[in-house]
């Protein structure tokens, strides 16, 4: 048996003054794509958002599927 194992980790940080940020959500949506054992967590903030100024939206990738 061939048994391959790689552990890797990954930080992004963005402060943006306005939405024209990296698109860290397709980068995510990237990995759950060629890596589909993957696990992390995703914080978005967005101050711009009408009515979610002050909310943190959270992704979460399991076994490479986004929810």
């Amino acid at each position: 048996m061939d048994v391959t194992v790689a552990a890797v980790t990954t930080a992004v940080d963005c402060h943006s003054n306005h939405r024209s940020s990296p698109d860290v959500v397709g980068l995510f949506e990237h990995v759950e794509a060629v890596a589909p054992g993957s696990y992390g967590l995703l914080h978005i903030r967005d101050d711009e958002g009408p009515g979610h100024e002050n909310q943190v939206r959270v992704l979460r990738l399991v076994r490479g599927t986004i929810t």
